[in-house]
């Protein structure tokens, strides 16, 4: 379980990225159009990564590892 944990996040690791590249090339009322689904994609990313809105990455490594340990 613990391989298909890490697995998915590395999975989820690549869309992320792939992403926030494809946003880059977009223009301003593009990306503004689409602010909904950007916020969506920046929450996966958060999570995936361990990132918090306050920039601390200790609390969600933790509960990943906690999900990851069953």
């Amino acid at each position: 379980m613990q391989q298909r944990g890490e697995r998915h996040v590395g999975r989820m690791a690549g869309v992320s990225e792939r992403a926030v590249d494809h946003i880059e090339t977009m223009n301003g009322p593009e990306i503004l159009n689409c602010v909904d689904e950007i916020e969506k994609l920046d929450k996966v990313a958060r999570r995936t990564f361990g990132i918090s809105d306050n920039g601390s990455h200790a609390e969600n490594i933790a509960v990943n590892i906690a999900i990851l340990g069953r």
